[in-house]
């Protein structure tokens, strides 16, 4: 530590670049606590704490009795945690999925859109959201047209939050959320493949960046298996 820097530190500093650079890719195993003392030439300490660290920023998720797999390529920011399922599901220990169902223009979208975006005229998507594989959800979302392109080059995969904030490079400063109960819809149930009515949690939720709202979402969630947690730290 001559330079001040713990080796703990620079270490995971290390494993950071290899990740982000794509030498350890996404959904595989991260080297064990015994395969990096040996690689680095470093303490068993030093390996832990690396590897602590990694989970902290959201790089990697522990599997009892399996090992830390590489879950993303970008530290979790403070506000994602409350503003992306795919972390919320990757926290819990679950892999999370989405299929894509409907994608258009809408030139009259609901009321509420309207209100919610200052626009007639928005990107719609409806994608369903898998659990270890199994459908739970269904995801209608609404964002301006200006961020078609952006969102166009990445096949509207994986965790929106991460496409805005990463790859379009617009930053998500506020939220605005609202939850309410309900049994599934008609539709719903045919999505889900739920056999009688089932009981769901419908979260509406509202991005900003800075004073200007990016995106509206109307997430309905399977109730028997999602139930929302947060924290707030004062």
């Amino acid at each position: 530590m001559k330079d001040g820097i713990p080796l703990y530190i620079k270490l995971r500093n290390e494993l950071v670049r290899r990740i982000e650079e794509g030498k350890y890719n996404l959904d595989t195993l991260l080297p064990s606590e015994r395969n990096l003392i040996d690689e680095f030439k470093v303490g068993r300490e030093t390996a832990r704490r690396a590897v602590i660290e990694l989970e902290r920023l959201g790089y990697i998720h522990k599997k009892q009795g399996v090992g830390a797999f590489v879950v993303r390529k970008y530290p979790i920011d403070p506000i994602e945690p409350m503003a992306s399922f795919t972390i919320e599901l990757e926290a819990r220990g679950v892999k999370p999925g989405d299929k894509l169902i409907n994608k258009k223009i809408l030139n009259h979208p609901p009321k509420v859109v309207i209100e919610t975006l200052k626009t007639d005229k928005v990107l719609y998507t409806r994608r369903i959201r898998f659990a270890d594989e199994q459908p739970f959800a269904v995801e209608d979302s609404y964002f301006p047209v200006d961020l078609l392109d952006c969102l166009n080059k990445y096949n509207f995969k994986g965790s929106y939050y991460q496409l805005i904030v990463h790859k379009c490079k617009i930053p998500v400063t506020r939220i605005n959320q609202g939850i309410s109960s309900r049994i599934a819809e008609k539709e719903e149930m045919e999505l889900l493949s739920l056999k009688k009515e089932t009981p769901m949690l419908s979260i509406n939720r509202t991005w900003f960046s800075y004073n200007k709202p990016i995106y509206y979402l109307i997430f309905s969630a399977r109730a028997d298996l999602y139930s929302f947690k947060s924290e707030v730290r004062i």
